[in-house]
């Protein structure tokens, strides 16, 4: 009796580690996934030789534009484009070397804005998409996977080419 115990206990362990003791997939996205994978990509930007040759050349922290991010994902739910924008903003304007700004972020003028822009040196545009969805077969039967991909581009605004562009992605996982 007391074996049948000892062995009905050790099964029903081993089936809850094959089922449950693995990390737990994404299993819903939200707009935090978006932003925290947006600041990833603006900290490989501000190390960028085009933006630190900026400073080099004319003595003063480059400005960027913070244009639109699309929002091409079935998420329709999210904020993506206002709370992404805001993030990239907000880790622009806070970005510091040795004390100084390494960057002066903007938005675009808004109709009826009546100052004086300063002069453009990059814009960033991008946008969210869905990249791949996919079935799997797990323990317990079938999961779907979609992985959805988050794009920065970083544009010369004198001659508007890409002059540098980031993707990650962002996967999350649902029977």
């Amino acid at each position: 009796m007391m074996r049948n115990i000892i062995k009905s206990a050790i099964l029903a362990g081993m089936a809850v580690c094959m089922t449950g003791c693995v990390s737990r997939p994404k299993t819903a996205l939200g707009i935090d996934d978006f932003t925290r994978v947006a600041g990833e990509i603006v900290t490989e930007l501000l190390v960028l030789k085009e933006i630190t040759d900026v400073k080099k050349e004319t003595g003063k922290a480059p400005v960027i534009e913070v244009g639109n991010i699309r929002n091409d994902t079935d998420l329709r739910g999210l904020d993506i484009e206002g709370q992404i924008v805001s993030r990239i903003l907000e880790d622009l304007i806070n970005a510091r070397a040795n004390g100084e700004p390494i960057v002066t972020a903007i938005t675009p003028p808004r109709e009826g804005w009546d100052g004086n822009p300063p002069k453009v040196d990059f814009r960033i545009t991008g946008r969210a998409m869905v990249h791949q969805e996919r079935k799997k077969r797990f323990f317990g039967g079938d999961m779907i996977i979609k992985t959805y991909t988050f794009q920065l581009r970083l544009n010369a605004a004198r001659t508007d080419t890409v002059v540098w562009q980031r993707t990650k992605d962002v996967e999350t996982r649902r029977r």
